[in-house]
């Protein structure tokens, strides 16, 4: 079951992993890597019909989910991953992965497979040891969470050949790298492109939009390229959309930001591509002169994004995702590696949902809150479904 929407990708790796090395990585998978103009001129939709488009999709996304995809194929022989282990690892050590690990690990306690996470830290060192903690421990399975195999190729290699079940999520799949014991269940392009789509319907089809790009991993890449640019290319002929290459570095995110607003003066949104990048983003706009005339977006909604626009600040739309629903569905696929079975190749619709500012005031904006996963609508309303197709409910 894949899953939709870019997941939680929501920090930037170390700056000691050097740009160069990490466009390096994600040249060699995508053409993409250089910024990107687009104009409406061969757009493929009417403006009027693009609107209609764009108004719908923001009328569907910002309601509640009221039912749950859970898979439909069920794992047979669950009993097979009684005992095991699995390791979690997520790319650094933050609250949204340590909501995805502490669900991941309650759903995999259900059918008997106990849990470890090993934080990943943000640099190739820490993941490779990570990975090979697992492998001396004779771990059955590891997940991990947007780490870009290139940057642990060679331990990730090792652990699969180990008989270690390797499932790297959140990441597009590297051509000639999968195999029995080594599996992708990368995000898509949904989420960003759902922003795209309020950033049309909330412009009348008359956006100026500059787009902060994350260039570190082909799968950021490609969330803009084959998302968010194609969207708006098709369904807004009158949008301008202008690209900037988002720095590693937290402290040269605001020049870089303020620098693009001020080559596109007549900029009227700013859509962060992921809402790690944020503080740095809107300081660069209130560097720019811009934070009271440029409206801000972001995917990947969190706590910090939600306050924000709250509190009537600069943020004014953002897509999140169930990351409580993440755990269970990550701990899906594992179990079906740990008993030898294929990860499914079903297309689910994951919880999403558009937050605005004219329905922010209804949400409670506390910790406990995201970790439950109310935002997205009824805590663990998935529970079952999960486990009726590992066998464990009727």
């Amino acid at each position: 079951m894949q899953k939709r929407g870019s997941r939680t990708r929501l920090t930037r790796f170390n700056p000691a992993v050097t740009k160069a090395r990490l466009l390096a990585l994600t040249c060699a998978a995508t053409a993409a890597c250089a910024g990107v103009a687009v104009s409406g001129a061969s757009a493929a939709t009417s403006a009027s019909a693009g609107l209609a488009h764009a108004q719908q999709v923001v009328k569907q996304y910002s309601a509640k989910t009221t039912t749950y995809p859970t898979p439909t194929k069920p794992i047979t022989h669950i009993a097979k991953a009684k005992g095991k282990t699995v390791m979690y690892i997520p790319l650094v050590p933050i609250a949204a992965f340590s909501i995805i690990g502490s669900s991941m690990k309650t759903a995999l306690a259900h059918a008997g497979v106990k849990t470890t996470i090993c934080n990943g830290e943000a640099t190739p060192t820490s993941i490779e040891n990570c990975i090979n903690q697992a492998v001396s421990a004779h771990d059955a399975g590891i997940v991990t969470d947007s780490i870009p195999y290139q940057l642990a190729a060679d331990a990730f290699q090792s652990a699969s050949k180990a008989g270690v079940n390797v499932l790297i999520t959140d990441q597009e799949g590297v051509a000639g790298t999968a195999g029995k014991h080594l599996a992708y269940l990368p995000g898509d392009i949904n989420e960003p492109t759902l922003m795209a789509d309020w950033i049309i319907a909330d412009s009348k089809g008359k956006a100026h939009v500059v787009v902060g790009e994350e260039a570190d991993s082909p799968s950021a890449i490609s969330y803009i390229t084959k998302g968010v640019l194609p969207e708006f290319k098709k369904y807004c002929p009158g949008c301008t959309v202008t690209t900037v290459d988002i720095p590693l570095n937290y402290q040269d995110i605001p020049s870089a930001v303020s620098t693009a607003l001020n080559d596109n003066p007549s900029a009227t949104y700013y859509d962060g591509e992921f809402e790690d990048q944020m503080q740095g983003a809107l300081g660069g706009m209130q560097q720019a002169g811009k934070a009271d005339s440029v409206k801000a977006s972001f995917s990947t909604a969190t706590l910090a994004g939600l306050q924000n626009m709250k509190s009537g600040n600069t943020v004014y739309a953002e897509m999140g995702v169930d990351i409580v629903y993440q755990g269970w569905a990550d701990a899906d696929e594992v179990l079906r590696m740990l008993v030898g079975q294929k990860v499914l190749t079903e297309v689910n619709d994951q919880p999403e949902r558009l937050f605005t500012r004219s329905d922010i005031g209804s949400l409670s904006l506390i910790s406990q809150a995201q970790a439950s996963g109310q935002w997205f609508g009824t805590p663990n309303g998935f529970d079952a479904g999960f486990e009726k197709a590992w066998g464990l409910k009727k």
